[in-house]
């Protein structure tokens, strides 16, 4: 998975599931998702991503599950991010 940083996770979603060759369809029939199209609203950012589902979009996609949980805090919980995921700066 490429690097992540200041990305919106729609685009990581779509970045993750894309660069491994997975249909829509498929990562939506290994999510548990019944309806395929939603993985579309998912990456359009129309939807937000089930938080529950990061362990199984990493085991599907190969993803690293902490770039996949603060790319969803960054987009979904940005002050929780802060909090867990301080800039290195402010760790000095």
């Amino acid at each position: 998975m490429a690097k992540v940083a200041g990305t919106a996770f729609p685009q990581v979603l779509a970045g993750c599931r894309t660069g491994v060759g997975l249909s829509q369809a498929s990562l939506a029939t290994q999510l548990g998702i019944p309806v395929p199209s939603v993985v579309a609203q998912y990456e359009a950012g129309t939807h937000r991503f089930p938080i529950e589902k990061l362990t199984l979009l990493a085991e599907a996609t190969g993803a690293p599950s902490v770039e996949l949980i603060k790319a969803w805090l960054d987009t979904y919980a940005p002050d929780v991010s802060k909090v867990l995921f301080p800039p290195a700066s402010s760790l000095t």
